[in-house]
């Protein structure tokens, strides 16, 4: 193993002075404000961890000042009718070298049951992971601004009855709408509309309590449109290449989109004190999934995380969770030299 270290030199300031985060609720607890301003300055970069996980809200270099503001009514978690429903606006505002302003969350939602419908945009990640800490999922990761979509999910796992509750499952099927894309191989160089499809299904063996429980699950996504365009000697209409997607059929020995995903496993052992979550996302690309090529990319981790947060007074500094993630993308290219 070999590392390799670099200075280059670089000035980042965060001003404390301005940065402020204001939450507040309202008196049913279902309504929720927030508020975020920061005034950051850049002579190039700015650093990895400060726009990670942002949802594409802070700019990636420059002198700026940036804020979020936001507005949510959530669902009661206490509240036992079968249904209720939410909704959620958060604006971005960023002024710097370059002015910009979009919507991270608009979305309208709704939950019959454990069941969830969702129209608009929200911010989304999926995966086995610590979504506070991470670097990012290798499938769909809250580095990358929210696209609007419908979808259906069961959210939460959710046990079911017939294993005693040992087994629970959660899952969501969506579509979305992309913008104008480029194409690198097809009969034209872009299309103006393209499609976002995801599906995922994970499930938990061991009850909520349980000292053990393990993971396992499966998530795809797809990248489609304009197939009437890029392959026009096959009249590939929407519909009949949506279903081509959504199945991942091929077509004369193609596959119509672009289609990655990871197959995740997990392990959490949860003890008096701390619990321990071990997690693996290998990745698959379009026409890899049963063929194991790159098994050795992905992302490993492991979240040590205290059952219950200290909040003594008295403890200047007081370590409530840590993470450990190693990433490993040096098998893309295959080695062996396969067939379609």
């Amino acid at each position: 193993m070999r590392f390799k270290c670099c200075y280059r030199s670089r000035c980042f300031l965060l001003i404390p002075f301005f940065f402020a985060i204001l939450s507040s609720y309202a008196q049913d607890s279902t309504l929720k404000y927030t508020a975020t301003i920061y005034v950051a300055g850049s002579t190039k970069q700015t650093p990895f961890w400060l726009q990670a996980n942002q949802n594409g809200a802070v700019p990636q270099n420059g002198t700026f000042t940036s804020g979020i503001w936001g507005l949510q009514k959530m669902y009661h978690p206490h509240n036992p009718r079968l249904f209720q429903w939410a909704a959620g606006v958060e604006l971005a505002t960023n002024y710097g070298k370059s002015k910009d302003i979009f919507f991270l969350d608009l979305f309208v939602s709704s939950k019959i049951g454990p069941v969830e419908f969702m129209a608009g945009q929200r911010k989304n990640t999926i995966g086995l992971l610590d979504s506070a800490l991470t670097s990012g999922s290798l499938a769909m990761a809250g580095n990358a601004r929210p696209f609007p979509r419908f979808q259906i999910s069961i959210p939460e796992f959710l046990p079911l009855g017939f294993t005693n509750d040992l087994i629970a499952v959660k899952a969501n099927y969506s579509d979305g709408r992309f913008g104008k894309s480029g194409i690198l191989y097809g009969s034209v160089s872009s299309v103006p509309v393209t499609y976002f499809h995801q599906k995922s299904l994970y499930i938990r063996i061991g009850h909520t309590k349980s000292k053990i429980q393990l993971f396992g699950g499966i998530n795809h996504q797809a990248i489609w449109g304009g197939e009437a365009k890029i392959l026009p000697i096959y009249d590939l209409k929407p519909p009949k290449a949506y279903w081509y997607t959504i199945t991942g059929k091929t077509l004369d020995y193609r596959k119509i989109g672009f289609h990655f995903g990871t197959i995740d496993l997990g392990i959490k052992w949860r003890k008096n004190e701390w619990s321990y979550f071990l997690y693996r996302q290998n990745i698959y690309e379009t026409g890899s999934l049963f063929r194991i090529i790159n098994f050795s990319d992905g992302l490993n981790g492991v979240k040590i995380t205290r059952n219950k947060q200290s909040n003594n007074q008295k403890n200047n500094f007081v370590i409530n969770s840590v993470l450990f993630e190693v990433v490993n993308t040096q098998n893309q290219t295959n080695h062996l030299f396969l067939t379609a």
